[in-house]
């Protein structure tokens, strides 16, 4: 009991120290690693391995601070003390290792770092021994996992500085990039048996990870001019994209095209949906003002039984059902020479990477790759926050200085995000796949040409969109996933919901109402929109009382296209809960609060939703995963193009822009040239003022951008030339009959 209290004394000393430092009280967090060694050493003895804990993790404080003579005393001392108590094959050990490994690195010594990041590999590996350098292990006998990770990306840092410090020894990098590539392989085994959270987490923290594996892959392929090497660097960068949705995405697949029975399939779904019903449960009680500990401790427990259930049934799913595993745990993504097959002639498909220091841009089209790696520095992610505030806000104030700010912004950006690239891309439709920040961005609001910045003009800029039609999507493997046939009924089901407070909702729902007062009031135009919709296209317009969420939930399957004209609530903190609000109509079985989870449990068959509300592409920024929006449950739910907004959309304008779109997709349009023309047309006629890309460029299209109707026949512009050809040759037919009427006559009278 006394050595038990002495062991969380220790505890709570190096974490005392571990809080000062993130405090950066680097004096305080000193003295408490100085009591923990003490206290550790007093009272559990010389070689306890609570001492050899506190003896690293003072060893790493003293790394990072700079005291390198102390760091390396400390760091030996845990690694004894740990190779005492554990032997030499244990995580601790493997640890201890690895931070004298880093120690070396830090002050240069490459060579002896990579001879302990070996050491450290053999430490957690059961069967791996070989302390040759260029010798790497297989993953089968790992003692634990995640720890195998830090010797393994240290040792590929290591390789790439040799590499670095000598450029003509090619097989460093070489060495560096096996490292990575095992590094990798090892993150998605780890990321199978974790949960959602832990996936993001995990996402999060190998970001840099496939940056730097893009970088050395980008080295060799400049270095050796192997296409194989611009290959394995575009597949880092798709696995640095939304590799939890894809996961996600393949594992609902799994389950509804392997050979699982309908029955089964039917246990799981209704699994999931009541782990979701309970989260919310939970959510909303711990969020209340006054939080009932015993309903929350027994939905908790509801829902530990129902994720065991759940973990039972998959395993079950993996034992017998060997499509199920295959499916589920393809790590595979989209290859160049797949794209590229899929690309039409007309397409230029763009795709980013940001590091902190590093932006890495690849091109593809149908006959041509390429791949550029730039510099970057904090004024490029200042002039992105600064491009999102511009357009996020309009105003009469200061708009002389708004639309010179603007202008040498958005200029800028496109001077690092386009140009690089401009000549790759003349004459094609643009597919661009963002990455991190670059996601908050409308591509097509960029200018390609500084105008004169003293006098506004914001309708006649050089924005990309008058060059370029413009799609976006999460990733390329995303973008090209097979999807089982969609309807084609082209029928429309629309929603304008009423904020009003109604009979219906009087009773229970206006204190909802009043809680979002200030979000939740009445769309002026938004029956406009959709009453203008159903002058183009058939279907179900629904408005008032008749815009309920059970009425979308039994409805929607029966539809091509979704389209919401409605209030949205995004919750940054916890994306699942953000949140469509329909008509609260007190329905006893839905509240009219379409949560960004309850997105994820539906099976829809539509081939496009139009989230034409604020902020629907709009979310918290998950790093390595992309922005977690709602838009982001409909491509889960089997939508392939998905219509969303960046920002919080003006009504007016947004009714006719959305009005154009569907004309433009009725007359045969692809999605993207339609929404590019709906812009166009827009900006023509609107006034300087609302010229500003505040009332055009929120709307962005995701996923595929397929034409939804067949052509109507001939286009107005082929049609007006094919008229001015007729009315040429009917002119030229009297002109010649006339000439040749008076020349005849002319000879008669000779």
């Amino acid at each position: 009991s006394i050595c038990k209290d002495y062991i969380s004394k220790t505890i709570t000393l190096r974490n005392f120290a571990k809080i000062y430092y993130k405090l950066k009280q680097f004096n305080k967090a000193e003295k408490y690693y100085t009591l923990a060694i003490k206290t550790a050493k007093n009272e559990l003895g010389k070689n306890h391995y609570q001492l050899g804990h506190s003896y690293l993790a003072y060893g790493e404080f003293c790394i990072k601070n700079g005291d390198d003579t102390t760091a390396l005393f400390l760091l030996k001392n845990a690694y004894n003390i740990y190779l005492e108590n554990f032997g030499q094959k244990n995580p601790n050990v493997s640890n201890a290792l690895t931070e004298i490994g880093n120690y070396y690195y830090t002050n240069k010594d490459f060579l002896k770092s990579i001879e302990y990041y070996q050491q450290a590999i053999i430490s957690n590996v059961y069967d791996f021994n070989d302390t040759n350098f260029y010798k790497n292990p297989n993953l089968e006998n790992i003692i634990l996992d995640i720890d195998l990770l830090y010797p393994l990306l240290g040792k590929a840092k290591a390789f790439y500085s040799l590499y670095s410090e000598s450029p003509n020894n090619i097989n460093n990098l070489k060495e560096s990039l096996k490292c990575y590539d095992l590094a990798v392989k090892l993150i998605e085994k780890v990321r199978d048996y974790l949960s959602k959270e832990s996936k993001y987490t995990l996402t999060e923290n190998v970001k840099n990870t496939l940056n730097n594996a893009i970088k050395v892959s980008l080295a060799l392929y400049k270095t050796t001019k192997d296409k194989k090497y611009f290959e394995t660097a575009f597949e880092y960068a798709e696995k640095s994209k939304s590799a939890v949705l894809l996961a996600s995405i393949r594992d609902v697949d799994a389950i509804k095209f392997s050979d699982i029975p309908e029955a089964l399939q039917k246990i799981e779904k209704e699994i999931n949906g009541n782990i979701r019903a309970y989260d919310k449960l939970v959510y909303d009680e711990k969020n209340s003002e006054n939080p009932d500990s015993v309903k929350i401790n027994l939905w908790e427990s509801k829902l530990f039984y129902l994720n065991r259930e759940h973990d039972i049934l998959i395993s079950k799913f993996e034992k017998e059902h060997k499509q199920y595993y295959s499916l589920k745990y393809d790590k595979n993504v989209i290859s160049v020479k797949t794209i590229q097959k899929k690309l039409n002639k007309n397409k230029a498909l763009i795709e980013y990477t940001v590091s902190d220091s590093l932006l890495f841009i690849f091109v593809i089209t149908s006959e041509k790759f390429s791949a550029f790696e730039l510099p970057i520095d904090s004024m490029f992610y200042n002039n992105i926050e600064l491009l999102r505030k511009l357009l996020k806000n309009v105003s009469a104030e200061n708009s002389n200085v708004n639309f010179r700010d603007y202008s040498i912004v958005s200029y800028q950006l496109y001077r690092d995000l386009i140009k690089p690239v401009q000549n790759l891309i003349t004459a094609k439709d643009l597919i661009i796949i963002p990455d991190g920040i670059l996601g908050y961005i409308p591509f097509e609001a960029l200018i390609s040409m500084l105008p004169d910045v003293e006098k506004i003009d914001y309708r006649n800029l050089f924005y990309l969109i008058k060059n370029y039609p413009i799609s976006y999507s999460y990733s390329a493997t995303l973008l090209f996933k097979d999807y089982k046939t969609k309807t084609t009924c082209n029928e429309v089901l629309a929603f304008a919901p009423t904020y009003e407070i109604t009979d219906k909702t009087e009773k229970d729902q206006s204190p909802v109402l009043n809680k979002f007062s200030d979000i939740l009031i009445p769309i002026k135009n938004a029956k406009t929109e959709i009453n203008n919709i159903n002058k183009i296209f058939d279907g179900k317009f629904l408005q008032d009382l008749d815009a309920t969420e059970l009425n979308f939930k039994t409805k929607a399957n029966n539809f091509d296209v979704l389209h919401f004209a409605m209030h949205t609530i995004i919750d940054d903190e916890n994306p699942m809960y953000s949140k469509m609000v329909f008509t609260l109509d007190n329905d006893s079985v839905e509240d009219g609060f379409l949560n960004t989870y309850e997105i994820y449990n539906l099976d829809l068959n539509a081939r496009m939703v139009v989230l034409s509300a604020c902020n629907t592409g709009f979310g918290k920024l998950s790093k390595g995963e992309g922005i977690m929006s709602l838009a982001r449950g409909f491509l889960y739910s089997g939508v392939q193009s998905i219509i969303m907004t960046l920002w919080k959309i003006e009504d007016k304008s947004g009714v006719e822009i959305m009005t154009k779109f569907y004309t433009n997709l009725k007359e045969g349009y692809s999605i993207d040239n339609a929404l590019r023309k709906a812009k166009l047309d827009y900006l023509k006629s609107a006034s300087q003022f609302r010229a500003h890309p505040y009332f055009w460029a929120a709307y962005v299209d995701i996923g595929n951008t397929s034409p939804l109707c067949k052509s109507t026949g001939i286009k107005p512009i082929l049609l007006s030339v094919c008229v001015l050809i007729i009315i040429v040759i009917i002119s030229i037919w009297i002109y010649r009959k006339r000439y040749l009427s008076k020349y005849f006559s002319g000879k008669e009278n000779v």
